[in-house]
C-alpha cells in the first residue's frame, strides 16, 4: 500500500505543488489588491481556485488506472484494484486536507473551529471527496464497461448526473435538519440526509465498479 501511495504521490507531486502555488498567489494578490483597491471583490478568489485545485487534483489521481487512457499498469500490475483504489483515495484526501489547511492559516480571523466541528469537517470532507471520486470517475469507469448499444453513454452519464444531483435536493427538502458550522465555503450548514446519501451513493459505486471489474477479470482468464 505505502508503494501504491508513494508511486500515485510521484505521478501527481508536480501538479500539486503548482496549485499550492497558485492557491498562495492568488492570496498575495487579494491583500494587495485590498491594499490598492479596498473596493475590489478579491476575498473569495482564493477559496474558489482552492475548491477546483482540490476537484481537479482528486480526478487526475483517482482516474489513473481505471480510464483507458491513463493505465499504469507497469507499476501496479502486481496490486489488487481495491488497493489501488484506496491508495488514491488516501493521497487524494491528503492532499485536500493540505489545501483545506492552507486555507485555515490564512483565515484563522475569520474561522473558528472547536475539536467536534473539526472532526465533523473532516468526516463531511471524506464522503464529498469519495462521491466526487464516485461520480466524476468511477461511475465513468461503470459505464464503460456496460455493454449500451442502443445508448450513447455520454447520455447515460449526463442522466446519472442529474439524478444524483436531483436526489440531493429531494433530501434536502424532506430532511432540512442542519449542523452549523462557522465556515465560508458552505455557508455553514452541513446536512446529515445529504451526508449519509452520498455516502451511500459513493459505496454503490464502489462496490458495482469492483464487481463489474472482478467479472472481467474472470472472463478474460
Amino acid at each position: 500500500m505505502i508503494r501504491l501511495f508513494n508511486f500515485y504521490h510521484e505521478k501527481s507531486k508536480k501538479f500539486f505543488l503548482s496549485s499550492l502555488l497558485l492557491i498562495l498567489t492568488s492570496y498575495f494578490a487579494k491583500y494587495v489588491f485590498q491594499l490598492t483597491m479596498p473596493e475590489s471583490q478579491w476575498n473569495r478568489l482564493p477559496i474558489i481556485l482552492s475548491v477546483i485545485a482540490a476537484i481537479v487534483l482528486t480526478w487526475r489521481i483517482n482516474q489513473l488506472d481505471i480510464q483507458s487512457n491513463h493505465r499504469t499498469l507497469a507499476s501496479t500490475v502486481t496490486q489488487s484494484t481495491f488497493e489501488k483504489m484506496v491508495a488514491k483515495y488516501l493521497l487524494s484526501y491528503l492532499q485536500v486536507i493540505l489545501i483545506g489547511g492552507v486555507n485555515l492559516i490564512f483565515n484563522f480571523s475569520t474561522i473558528s473551529l472547536n475539536l467536534g466541528e473539526l472532526v465533523l469537517l473532516a468526516l463531511e470532507l471524506a464522503v464529498y471527496l469519495a462521491g466526487i471520486i464516485s461520480y466524476l470517475v468511477l461511475f465513468r469507469g461503470v459505464v464503460a464497461k456496460l455493454w449500451l448499444p442502443n445508448f450513447s453513454k455520454t447520455f447515460v452519464i449526463a442522466i446519472g448526473w442529474g439524478l444524483i444531483v436531483l436526489l440531493n435536493d429531494i433530501a434536502r427538502y424532506y430532511f432540512p435538519q442542519s449542523v452549523t458550522i462557522v465556515l465560508p465555503i458552505n455557508h455553514g450548514k452541513f446536512y446529515p440526509s445529504t451526508f449519509i446519501l452520498n455516502a451511500c451513493l459513493s459505496a454503490t459505486f464502489v462496490f458495482v465498479y469492483l464487481w463489474l471489474k472482478r467479472n472481467q477479470t474472470n472472463d478474460d482468464r
